[in-house]
């Protein structure tokens, strides 16, 4: 899984920030800009999340081989997922029966529950963010971001392991 434009971003920064950093603004400035930053990468991200999470549901679909079920998944999976958040995500796993679900809960809420975590406060900030929830404040900092890029993409895997996608699948998603 390749999200290009949150690493680049994330990349960008990196090196803006040195760069700005070395125009003599000071820390708190500095803080302020990196501030607008994590705003902006967690509604990248978020995005991104939202477009992959329905393209996983739609590949299963396309896995039975009955175009019926296929288009349906397709019409239904459209804006789904907006504001991704684990319940909607176990809610449509718990539908599709089998052990989706569980599986699905086991590996990110059982097992590794720090991964349920970052991705909670990823939506939790993206709320902040797009409806001012909390006065808009955001609970994270540079650093924060980038370990929650890393384990919210633990959840997207933990999520196509659960819909038995294979590499080959996800391959161009």
């Amino acid at each position: 899984m390749n999200f290009p434009h949150v690493e680049d971003a994330i990349d960008f920064w990196k090196l803006r920030k040195v760069e700005i950093a070395a125009l003599g603004f000071n820390a708190t400035h500095l803080a302020e800009v990196e501030n607008y930053m994590v705003r902006a990468v967690i509604l990248l991200m978020v995005s991104e999340y939202e477009e992959y999470i329905e393209k996983l549901f739609i590949k299963r679909a396309a896995k039975t081989n009955d175009r019926h079920i296929h288009s349906f998944f397709e019409k239904h999976m459209d804006k789904k997922f907006r504001s991704p958040n684990l319940g909607k995500m176990n809610e449509m796993l718990g539908q599709m029966g089998g052990t989706y679900r569980k599986t699905f809960q086991d590996r990110v809420e059982v097992i590794n529950p720090h991964l349920k975590a970052s991705w909670d406060s990823i939506i939790t900030a993206r709320h902040a963010i797009v409806h001012n929830e909390n006065a808009g404040v955001i609970n994270l900092g540079w650093q924060d971001l980038e370990d929650a890029v890393t384990k919210t993409g633990l959840v997207l895997d933990a999520l196509a392991d659960a819909l038995q996608l294979t590499a080959i699948d996800l391959l161009n998603l």
